[in-house]
């Protein structure tokens, strides 16, 4: 074999392995999350147990830059909002004595459906849904 065929068939044989994995990376994008999203219909995370957050109490997901704020303000409800205020972005805190999500920056307090009580936010909390399914305490990943 002569050098140029050799060049020739190493230079497609190249290509054709960059062409390979730029076709899987576009699958891999293209394809339904495996796991807990796909079968859910929704991308949904898990949160932990039920019984791991005991009523009155919260627990901080993070999500990368965002984080999501559970609460378990008594033994019926789960609700969960942006853990970040609308106003400067300061983190969340929930008070279980007051009953309300409390900003320390300024002194903002949001209610039990993210309304805005007190202080400069303008704009209510984004929440986010929350189920329970054997167990497990579920957040979707979107706001409402």
């Amino acid at each position: 074999m002569k050098r140029r065929a050799f060049l020739q068939r190493l230079y497609r044989l190249v290509w054709a392995i960059w062409g390979m994995i730029g076709l899987w990376g576009v699958r891999r994008y293209l394809s339904p999350r495996e796991g807990l999203g796909s079968s859910l219909g929704g991308f949904w995370i898990r949160a932990g147990k039920l019984e791991e957050l005991p009523p009155g109490k919260s627990r901080l997901i993070p999500l990368g830059e965002r984080a999501i704020l559970l609460i378990r303000p008594d033994e019926e409800r789960l609700v969960a909002f942006s853990a970040f205020c609308t106003h400067l972005r300061c983190g969340l805190k929930w008070n279980p004595e007051t009953r309300q999500i409390l900003c320390p920056c300024h002194g903002a307090r949001f209610d039990l459906h993210g309304n805005v009580l007190q202080g400069p936010p303008r704009r209510p909390l984004p929440r986010y849904s929350v189920r329970v399914q054997n167990g497990t305490v579920l957040v979707r990943r979107e706001a409402v």
